[in-house]
């Protein structure tokens, strides 16, 4: 994922949490900012939600998601469910971080291979 705290939204009755001064005025965050103590595990709990549906074919840990498969044409129906279900949801995925197609991937700092 991109940023993906930044993809997440406060409410607006809980963004005063968030505020912070600067000699020039005090702010308060919009969207989830890096470093709340709370933002992986609420951040999780949102990925969860959206790809509970699919945990026959992907895997996800805070921002990192593996798409597995058992042949070529299965991969691509199951790229295109995560592509799709990535836009319904208004996220943003960082194109550097994409792996398609690979038999051997280190995932979580685990080599996972086709064997």
């Amino acid at each position: 994922m991109k940023s993906e705290y930044w993809q997440i939204q406060i409410q607006e009755k809980e963004r005063y949490k968030t505020a912070f001064t600067v000699p020039f005025g005090q702010y308060e965050w919009n969207v989830m900012p890096f470093g709340l103590k709370n933002a992986p595990s609420e951040f999780q709990k949102i990925m969860n939600d959206i790809f509970n549906p699919y945990t026959s074919f992907a895997i996800v840990y805070i921002d990192d998601v593996l798409i597995f498969s058992q042949s070529i044409d299965q991969h691509f129906k199951h790229v295109n469910i995560f592509v799709r279900t990535i836009r319904q949801n208004g996220l943003a995925v960082s194109n550097s971080k994409i792996s398609l197609f690979q038999t051997k991937i280190r995932f979580l700092r685990i080599i996972i291979c086709s064997k």
